[in-house]
């Protein structure tokens, strides 16, 4: 075939028409039939065929041409050495490259692909977001995939993927460009969320297994006494519901580090990876406060701080600060833009040592726990047990702050549905009297909080049902989420006692007991050597051994959490009475 400008531009003519008034400005069309001669003599001249086409395509492109029009036109600049099937073979590619840049009207941009992909019933389960990976996931075998639907497993979205998903977009629809199904798919993502841990802790039976047992019976802590042993049962109801906490409210606060102290090779990583499972338990933590220690923690429920000890000052401070962040702000790599993961691990540390401590604060958020022989099968035999378990606890003891608002709300409500009963007050008396009442904290105004299945039970105080001058007491019912807690009730507030046990000041009660029998016993000959044994200092000790005199009354209340909720470690000291 000749390559003669003249010949191959007399083949173009019949495509398109040109307008024969000279006084008339030259539309697109015409413009385009104009570049293409100019490129055909480029072509030859230059020997630019490939450029040539590129530039003609996207003009064509631009002016809405479907791809039947635009290789109709540049079948006619076939070049020697291909064929048409070559030629449109080598056209293709420019064509969706430059419909990705102009648009191709409503048929194959974004929007349009990512309906097919959340509408059409085969793409409809397909894709979701791994929230505690933070990626995107496919769950089910796509269209493109011709294995066994049974043995496909899910996994996260890769490259190969969104080329499958354009060619088969291509086969049965029509051309769509790459990035156009990128987005579109990471769109779709969006749309149907997972959270693995959660979802495997709705899914379990109900377990009737003791919580607070489970350092005992799986992690062979042995108790020295009674103080200690109700230390190490709340330490164990703490670390699970904690566990659980995150997994089913990311980003709760959840500070406390659990510190299993125990010799080399008796199961403590193997033990803590068959109670959290491999594929959500990691233990090579890079330095806190890092880029990769942010980037490490996404996808895990429990990560392991092997071999803790604090050496430095700084070093201390710096894991404090790192251990209490409740979320990460980073830039993934490849990633533009900065995101916001709520954490959704905790933090146990392991150790081969019993001298790591030597913060002389205390180190309140490192709690001690002596282990001996791990039962690893055992932790694998009643893992779903025993966090069934701690989710049951979790669910029927809500935190304080969401305790707070729910039955602030559900006060709300009951006090405007004693407008009716106080006819006989006008409008604005009732209203002073119930602004005066709200003034109250919630424990002066209720006398029981009850947490059901399905709704939170207020009950008025008594004092406040003379108040308002009501003939009966006065209960209501606020609706709430339901919970998967069998039939357990729980109160979760009243005017009695609390009975959540301070384990900061439990842990000061055990330290003190610990040193005022050395010191009694003769183990040590001084408070200084004590202090060097504790890696402590002599104020911290002196400072702390009222705490081992306390009265067996006052360390009972303080074990059951019967004292005020804000009570705290200097408060006692000045003031045993308080307990």
């Amino acid at each position: 075939m000749s390559n003669n400008p003249d010949q191959m531009f007399a083949r173009l003519q019949p495509k398109f028409e040109k307008k024969s008034a000279p006084q008339a400005k030259p539309t697109a069309l015409q413009s385009t039939i104009l570049t293409a001669q100019d490129l055909a003599v480029k072509s030859q001249n230059e020997g630019q065929w490939n450029s040539s086409l590129l530039r003609l395509t996207k003009g064509l492109v631009a002016e809405g041409k479907t791809d039947e029009a635009i290789h109709a036109v540049t079948d006619g600049l076939t070049t020697d050495g291909y064929n048409i099937e070559q030629t449109r073979k080598q056209v293709q590619p420019m064509i969706d490259g430059a419909r990705a840049k102009f648009g191709d009207g409503a048929a194959r941009n974004t929007a349009n692909v990512y309906a097919m992909l959340t509408e059409d019933k085969r793409w409809s389960s397909i894709f979701a977001f791994d929230e505690l990976a933070n990626r995107e996931m496919i769950i089910s075998k796509p269209p493109y995939d011709t294995g066994n639907p049974a043995h496909f497993k899910p996994r996260p979205i890769n490259d190969n993927d969104y080329t499958k998903v354009q060619m088969w977009v291509q086969r049965n629809w029509g051309n769509v460009n790459k990035q156009v199904v990128i987005d579109a798919v990471n769109a779709a993502c969006e749309e149907q969320t997972i959270s693995p841990v959660r979802h495997y802790l709705e899914g379990l039976d109900e377990s009737e297994l003791d919580i607070a047992t489970v350092f005992e019976t799986y992690f062979g802590v042995v108790p020295e006494n009674d103080e200690h042993q109700d230390f190490i049962r709340a330490a164990s109801s703490l670390f699970l519901k904690q566990a659980v906490a995150r997994a089913v409210k990311p980003g709760c606060k959840a500070d406390t580090v659990i510190v299993l102290e125990g010799k080399q090779g008796i199961g403590k990583s193997t033990g803590l990876r068959a109670l959290f499972s491999s594929e959500w338990f990691k233990d090579s933590m890079p330095p806190m406060g890092s880029k990769d220690a942010s980037d490490y923690i996404v996808g895990a429920w429990c990560i392991e701080l092997a071999e803790m000890a604090f050496q430095r000052k700084a070093e201390i401070e710096q894991q404090k600060a790192f251990l209490s962040r409740q979320e990460e702000k980073y830039r993934p790599a490849y990633k533009r833009n900065e995101i916001i993961y709520p954490r959704r691990c905790v933090f146990v540390a392991t150790t081969n040592r019993d001298d790591w401590a030597v913060d002389e604060t205390g180190n309140r958020r490192f709690l001690p726990v002596k282990t001996t022989k791990i039962d690893v099968a055992g932790l694998k035999r009643d893992r779903d047990a025993i966090l069934a378990a701690a989710y049951a606890e979790y669910l029927t003891s809500l935190p304080a702050q969401e305790a707070e608002h729910v039955t602030s709300l559900a006060l709300q409500k009951l006090l405007a549905d004693l407008r009716a009963e106080r006819s006989d007050l006008s409008a604005d008396r009732f209203l002073q009297k119930r602004q005066e009442v709200m003034q109250l904290s919630l424990r002066e105004l209720t006398e029981t909080v009850v947490l059901y299945k399905d709704r939170l039970e207020v009950t008025l105080s008594k004092s406040i049902v003379e108040r308002l001058e009501l003939t009966e007491p006065a209960c209501s019912s606020y609706q709430i989420k339901p919970r998967s807690v069998g039939k357990r009730n729980k109160v979760i507030l009243s005017n009695f006692p609390q009975k959540t046990p301070n384990l900061e000041l439990i842990l000061c009660v055990a330290k003190s007991w610990k040193w005022y029998q050395a010191l009694s016993k003769g183990k040590v000959r001084s408070v200084q050597e004590l202090a060097k044994q504790e890696k402590t200092s002599v104020e911290t000790i002196t400072r702390n051994l009222p705490f081992a005199v306390l009265k067996p009354d006052q360390v009972e209340k303080l074990l059951k959490g019967q004292h005020a909720p804000d009570l705290s470690v200097a408060q006692l000291l000045k003031a045993p009475s308080l307990l």
